[in-house]
Parts: C-alpha cells; sequence; structure tokens
C-alpha cells in the first residue's frame, strides 16, 4: 500500500511538472490508468499550447522604423507610375474623340486644307476666329457638357474656371460631357489652330505634359500633336532654350512624345520637372 501510493504521489508530480516530466515512467509503474495518463498528457499538452510569446516594444518600434524607411524610399515611386499610366489612358482616350471628330468633319467639310481658319473681316479677332472654327468644324461631332466660351470675354466659373488654357486669353473652350476639356486657340499663320486638351478636367495640376496635352489641326497635316521641335525649342522640357525667353511652351511637346514612344511614358520622360 506504501508502495502504491509513493507511485500515485509521483504521477501526480509528474503531471505537474510542467515540461520537465516524462510519460514513459508513468508506463514503466503500473497500474496507472489510460485515463491518468489521458489526464496528465492532456493538461501538460494545454500548458504547452497556453503559453504565449511575442515581440518586445523595443522589436516592434525597430521593424515599424524599417518599414516606415521602405515606405518612404518606394511610395513615391509607386505613386508617380501609377499617375504616369493614368495620364496615359486618358490622353488617349480623350485623342481618340478628338480624332474621331477631325475625321467626321473631314468626311463633312472636306479636307483640313480647305478649312478656313480665321475671318478674313477681322484677322486679328483670335477669340472669335477660335468660336467660330470650333462650332464650324467640330461642335456637332463632340458630346459637350458645358460651354465655357471665349476666355478674355467670358469670364470663367465654377468647372470652367479649373481647366487649363493656355496663358493668353484668346482660346474658346468647352467641356466635352466625360469631363475632359477642351480648348481651340487660332494662330497668326491663318493655317491651323491649336487644340488643347486638359485630360483630367477640373483636376490638377493644369501643367503641359503632366495633364494637359497640346495639338494642332493645319492646312498640311491635319491634326498632329505638337512636336518635340517647336522654332527650334525641346519643349517637353521644363528648361527652355529660347533666345526670346518664352516660357508658356514649356511641356507642349509632350504629346508627341508619348505617341512616339507607343503611347508610353518613359523613365526619361521629364514628369517631375514639369
Amino acid at each position: 500500500m506504501e508502495k502504491n501510493s509513493k507511485r500515485k504521489e509521483y504521477n501526480v508530480k509528474n503531471c505537474e511538472f510542467r515540461g520537465g516530466g516524462t510519460f514513459q515512467s508513468l508506463i514503466e509503474h503500473p497500474p496507472f490508468s489510460c485515463k491518468k495518463l489521458e489526464k496528465c498528457y492532456t493538461s501538460d499538452m494545454k500548458y504547452h499550447l497556453g503559453k504565449k510569446s511575442g515581440f518586445t516594444l523595443s522589436e516592434v518600434l525597430i521593424t515599424l522604423g524599417v518599414i516606415g524607411v521602405v515606405a518612404a524610399l518606394t511610395l513615391p515611386s509607386v505613386i508617380a507610375n501609377y499617375q504616369k499610366k493614368q495620364t496615359v489612358v486618358q490622353l488617349k482616350q480623350a485623342y481618340s474623340i478628338l480624332a474621331n471628330a477631325v475625321d467626321h468633319s473631314i468626311a463633312k467639310n472636306g479636307d483640313p486644307n480647305s478649312w478656313e481658319y480665321s475671318s478674313p473681316d477681322n484677322p486679328n479677332d483670335w477669340g472669335n476666329d477660335a468660336k467660330n472654327f470650333y462650332f464650324t468644324y467640330l461642335d456637332e461631332f463632340l458630346n459637350v457638357g458645358y460651354y465655357c466660351g471665349i476666355k478674355h470675354t467670358e469670364p470663367r466659373k465654377g468647372a470652367c474656371s479649373k481647366i487649363f488654357t493656355s496663358g493668353d486669353s484668346i482660346a474658346y473652350s468647352v467641356i466635352l460631357s466625360n469631363g475632359v476639356g477642351l480648348s481651340v486657340r487660332a494662330d497668326a499663320s491663318d493655317s491651323q489652330v491649336e487644340i488643347q486638351l486638359d485630360v483630367n478636367g477640373v483636376k490638377g495640376p493644369n501643367r503641359a505634359g503632366r495633364d494637359a496635352f497640346i495639338y494642332r489641326i493645319n492646312k498640311q497635316e491635319g491634326l498632329i500633336p505638337v512636336k518635340d521641335d517647336l522654332y527650334g525649342m525641346k519643349p517637353c522640357t521644363r528648361t527652355l532654350s529660347n533666345p526670346n525667353g518664352f516660357t508658356n511652351w514649356i511641356g507642349w511637346g509632350c504629346a508627341y512624345v508619348i505617341m512616339q514612344n507607343g503611347w508610353e511614358i518613359k523613365d526619361d520622360y521629364p514628369w517631375g520637372d514639369l
């Protein structure tokens, strides 16, 4: 009886000695029942499974610091790449709408070589020249949401005040039903007009080469992007080498660059400088 009591006491000690007991000793000392073995095993497993482990505060802070540094280095690049891709998609859509309107106008009005780009009665009235060109050749082929008018004679309000137009005030502007801003600007040469597309409408930054892109309709070539060689300059840059000191053409050749690169904004595109 005394011997069995010792065995029973040993069994209890073994079960309570977490992590250090051995169940082999129970097997080697019958007559302990399977229930006691099961109780001992279950109790010991609950102890181990119930143990909690975690990071120290300093480890958590170090980890968060590393994550913050990595995010600070990579996030601007990720955002810029997303903006570039979104801009190209918007530009392609806006250009497709414009090109489709020009094609329909050619079908109705003949070759652009025969179009009237300025009024012979008042050749210096560029604002009305732009307006007349728009309504004669483009309006019926576009879905327009707002008519903004000529910038210098009809003060811009609401959405019309938030779209891109060139630095002067002689452009005639509309906002298409999809939100794209479209402005027509007459040219002193009397043989072409300028089409300014604000591809994201009322959103910023309203800068040529970022969300605004410049095209032309002329007698010789029809609809074309302003090329990346304008009067001896390279206008898809932030800094222009121009003896006349013009700065309002910064970014004007960027539609041409994007189209020449297969509708893609390449790594050498001056995205951050425009």
